[in-house]
């Protein structure tokens, strides 16, 4: 596509091997990714870190305690350099895959490990070829802190044998001697969040969140059935928490939770374990993505 390259994501895991500079791509909603290494280049990257906004009381001469603390809204720049040939080509597939409407992150990586901000398109420049290049100055606004994804599944059998493994090579992960559970470890910066899904068909599935042996949060849905052919969603990040079926059809399952339960709980730093039950012996499998967040990379 006018030598810019689209791949699915899938098809550069991190992991694979060890980064020497910084790299960085873009990736969609829908598993799609650019790099920004190739046909497209970013350079003099800034806003990698962040602003804590805290406010300060002077307590007594030269003495200060913290008031309210909230993070600033992260920006990052940068400029692409777009070679010739068909640079004006290149811009414009590039544009057009920004702009076709689905939500974007930027990918980072320079030590193996990739982590993600999502981010909105702020304002994006367009140069005259000067030397064999367009060069455009670029500005996201950052939605989210950055990321680290730990994607994993369980399979949970008839006999209560479990089976876990990460659903990519590319991430590691410890042996859970949980039955029909999971157990690993949040590290970053602030608590982590979670994305479930869970394959039908399946009758009152409850999942339940422990913080080091402690319960911190529980989606209890004794008497919900989910068809053959819908998959369980639920997802206790911040900017986009949800519990719903989806397939045949997208039904929202919020009135279905227990009130008295914690239903969205964030991940503090520290062991957790995720288990699974449902009505019945039934062989499923549930894919669970861990968030961990940084503030800075």
């Amino acid at each position: 596509m006018n030598n810019i390259k689209i791949t699915n994501r899938d098809s550069l895991a991190d992991g694979r091997r060890k980064r020497k500079v910084r790299e960085y791509a873009f990736v969609n909603d829908i598993g799609e990714r650019v790099s920004l290494m190739e046909g497209v280049m970013l350079f003099d990257v800034s806003g990698m870190g962040f602003d804590s906004g805290t406010s300060y009381s002077e307590v007594s001469s030269g003495f200060f305690v913290a008031g309210q603390k909230a993070d600033t809204q992260g920006q990052i720049s940068g400029t692409l350099v777009i070679p010739q040939p068909n640079a004006y080509n290149k811009y414009a597939t590039l544009v057009n895959w920004l702009m076709s409407g689905h939500k974007l992150k930027l990918a980072y990586n320079c030590t193996g490990v990739e982590l993600y901000t999502d981010v909105d398109i702020k304002s994006l420049q367009k140069n005259e070829i000067k030397n064999g290049v367009v060069k455009s100055g670029m500005v996201l606004t950052c939605l989210s802190p950055w990321y680290k994804l730990s994607p994993q599944r369980l399979v949970m059998t008839a006999d209560d044998t479990p089976l876990n493994y990460p659903r990519t090579y590319a991430y590691k992960y410890g042996i859970s001697y949980l039955a029909n559970g999971l157990q690993f470890t949040v590290g970053g910066h602030m608590e982590g969040a979670l994305r479930f899904e869970l394959a039908g068909p399946v009758t009152s599935p409850v999942i339940t969140v422990r913080h080091n042996g402690a319960v911190i949060g529980r989606m209890d849905l004794t008497g919900t059935t989910v068809a053959s052919g819908d998959t369980l969603e639920w997802s206790t990040v911040p900017s986009n928490c949800y519990i719903r079926t989806t397939g045949s059809a997208e039904t929202d399952l919020i009135n279905a939770c227990n009130v008295a339960d914690t239903n969205f709980p964030r991940l503090p730093q520290g062991d957790i374990e995720i288990e699974l039950s449902v009505s019945g012996d039934r062989t499923t499998q549930a894919e669970v993505d861990i968030y961990e967040y940084f503030r800075a990379v």
